[in-house]
């Protein structure tokens, strides 16, 4: 118990320290830099919170250890600030522009050799979504959505995140996001690294996972599996620290 409030005193006086605001064409998005002496930068999106909490930084203590340039950009949109998968409002995708902008411009200055793009659940759509679209090296992610529309239309508690993101809950709203990540993956035409984390045993695997290791593996993903054998969605949390670490001591 003392060891997680150390923890969490450490990681809010880091985040004080070191969040910043980045704008553009009118908007803002939160976001923490982390420069280190290394050509190798590692960006890590955000998985939904917990239950009447606001959207937070993940894996901060992950890797605090790993020698490497950290890019922690934060999803506190949407409705009570919960997320909205870094993409926008009412079909207009402000926060994807805000997020490629950063990208962008953090790439330009420093000149990466690898890029990791890191998250779990929410966090790892977003890192293959954005990994994928802006040429990441390598991506690592656990539990991944696939099917977006689906799986908002299908979860009352995320009603209305869809409704957020596309201002309404239609069936073409629901199609429109199921086929978003896939054909991004689809006009992929270059080589890259996917550290997948998931367990056959908890429903993502069956929803999602199963038909974007097939979509992957047909577009020039090279994927390596982490199998575990949970059963709640909410346990990548226990497993997916460690295999972050052990992924990126192979990368970098």
């Amino acid at each position: 118990m003392l060891e997680k409030i150390y923890r969490y005193i450490i990681s809010r006086w880091y985040i004080f320290r070191n969040e910043k605001k980045y704008k553009y064409n009118g908007k803002t998005i939160k976001y923490i830099f982390d420069k280190q002496d290394s050509n190798d930068l590692i960006v890590v999106f955000n998985a939904f919170p917990g239950a009447n909490r606001k959207g937070r930084y993940n894996y901060i203590w992950t890797l605090k250890d790993i020698h490497a340039n950290k890019l922690f950009i934060l999803d506190d949109f949407g409705p009570n600030q919960r997320g909205s998968y870094y993409l926008g409002e009412n079909r207009n995708f402000y926060i994807e522009k805000l997020v490629m902008h950063l990208l962008e411009k953090i790439q330009a200055q420093f000149k990466f050799k690898k890029k990791v793009f890191i998250g779990s659940s929410k966090g790892g759509y977003a890192a293959l979504y954005f990994g994928i679209k802006t040429y990441a090296s390598h991506i690592i992610c656990g539990a991944p959505q696939f099917y977006l529309g689906d799986y908002l239309a299908n979860n009352t508690n995320h009603m209305d995140i869809l409704n957020y993101i596309m201002g309404d809950c239609s069936e073409e709203s629901v199609v429109y996001l199921n086929a978003l990540l896939k054909n991004i993956i689809k006009k992929n035409n270059r080589k890259v690294f996917l550290y997948l984390h998931y367990s056959k045993l908890e429903h993502t695997y069956k929803e999602h996972i199963h038909d974007l290791i097939e979509i992957c593996e047909g577009n020039n993903v090279n994927i390596y599996h982490d199998v575990k054998d949970y059963k709640n969605h909410s346990d990548v949390s226990k497993y997916f620290p460690k295999y972050i670490k052990e992924s990126l001591n192979q990368i970098l």
